[in-house]
């Protein structure tokens, strides 16, 4: 049985690909395509990642049983390969790697991995660091591990301890993000123009990053907190405009400074170009743009103050369950 893993890295349209596999895994398997329920049966996981966490505790027994079953289910359904996605894998140890190969002993095996460049991953990971203040790292640890996953030599070396160049496929993000369902599924056999006709868009965007560093600062969303309305009341009030920072820019390319020395594996040779490309400065913003600005962020600090009052109130709670007890819609919502 051919075995495909999708190892990320994260930022780079992961949620995207598992979320069309999970939502078109009936049709994925008529192309030959078996993507294995994850282990937990909950709406909102929509990848592998408990095998991930199973790897990581040295529970590699039941890690085993889960990746044999899923490839035993492939074989009786007449499927011609496994899928397998989680972008914890691009983090995975030799160790961890070992373990998993064992398991797939007898298999052909190739890997898929994204990267993306390096400072529009930076600027994302940054971003992503900043949402959630109960799971939010200090500025420092924040900057060690987004330094750390910039480094694609140390996990390319990784991998390439299992397996031979030709079976680990990398990708370059920014290359294919305009149409990566399709790119991603072709790579498994699946028509490019049969993903196009299917997809829709799963909506993951981020909001203004001067924004999320004020939100930041006052431990917006915190635990039981609701990130996803912060989120939309942003769209509602700046309609998706941001505003490109110098100061976040500057921030970014001290992050990046001197990564170039972690991209010079001979699998990043045709994308290194693009991986190290830095963006266009920003300007500073007009007058009349500065104005827009506070008139947009008026609005959103009223939507918001209105949310932090029913936070507070006695009905929130209630509130919590009832959600919490609703089916969770896979439709994206714009």
């Amino acid at each position: 049985m051919k075995i495909y893993l999708h190892i990320g890295i994260h930022k780079t349209g992961t949620t995207s690909i598992q979320a069309f596999a999970r939502q078109h895994r009936g049709w994925l398997l008529e192309h030959g395509v078996f993507w294995p329920e994850p282990l937990v049966s909950e709406d909102k996981v929509l990848q592998h990642s408990m095998l991930v966490r199973l790897l990581r505790r040295g529970e590699t027994e039941k890690a085993a049983a889960f990746v044999t079953q899923a490839i035993t289910a492939a074989e009786s359904a007449g499927a011609n390969c496994v899928l397998l996605s989680n972008e914890g894998l691009s983090l995975a140890s030799e160790h961890e790697i070992e373990a998993l190969f064992g398991m797939l002993s007898g298999h052909q095996v190739r890997v898929i991995m994204y990267v993306r460049n390096v400072h529009e991953y930076a600027r994302s990971a940054f971003q992503q660091h900043l949402k959630y203040p109960d799971r939010r790292r200090t500025v420092v640890n924040s900057y060690n591990v987004i330094r750390r996953n910039l480094n694609y030599d140390a996990l390319l070396k990784r991998w390439q301890a299992f397996l031979p160049d030709e079976a680990i496929d990398v990708r370059l993000y920014d290359a294919e993000k305009h149409n990566l369902l399709a790119a991603f599924f072709s790579r498994l056999g699946v028509p490019a123009h049969c993903v196009a006709e299917r997809q829709s868009d799963i909506w993951n965007p981020s909001i203004d990053p001067s924004l999320q560093i004020l939100l930041a600062c006052i431990s917006n969303d915190r635990a039981g907190s609701y990130f996803r309305h912060t989120r939309d009341t942003f769209f509602k009030t700046f309609k998706g405009r941001k505003y490109a920072s110098v100061l976040m820019a500057e921030a970014i390319e001290i992050i990046c400074a001197g990564v170039e020395q972690h991209v010079s594996n001979p699998l990043l040779d045709t994308m290194r170009e693009g991986l190290l490309a830095k963006p266009p400065k920003p300007e500073g913003l007009t007058i009349r743009e500065q104005a827009d600005y506070f008139t947009s962020l008026a609005r959103f600090s009223r939507r918001m103050a209105r949310r932090k009052k029913f936070e507070a109130s006695a009905l929130y709670p209630l509130w919590l369950w009832l959600r919490d007890k609703m089916p969770v819609s896979r439709k994206p919502t714009h």
